[in-house]
């Protein structure tokens, strides 16, 4: 990536990316999050729960697309959006 932001982009793969991840956040009201898979999802869990607002972004219609049914997924989305994820 490239950009004025792209320095505040972080992927995450292991707890060491976690632990940067987390210092990064600290103060934030808003993060964004690329990706609804399985990791994804539990961070906009997580970061809702200790009262970060996060969004999330995916290009399949609903989270977890490629592990669960589409009923599933929705209902996913469903509690995400009911808990403040966008």
């Amino acid at each position: 990536m490239a950009g004025t932001g792209a320095a505040d982009v972080l992927s995450v793969n292991d707890l060491v990316d976690y632990a940067r991840f987390r210092a990064k956040i600290q103060g934030a009201r808003r993060v964004l999050i690329v990706g609804a898979g399985l990791i994804g999802c539990e961070f906009a869990n997580d970061l809702i729960h200790g009262g970060i607002r996060p969004t999330v972004v995916d290009p399949a219609a609903n989270p977890l697309s490629s592990f669960v049914p589409e009923l599933a997924g929705r209902a996913v989305r469903h509690g995400l959006a009911v808990a403040g994820v966008d």
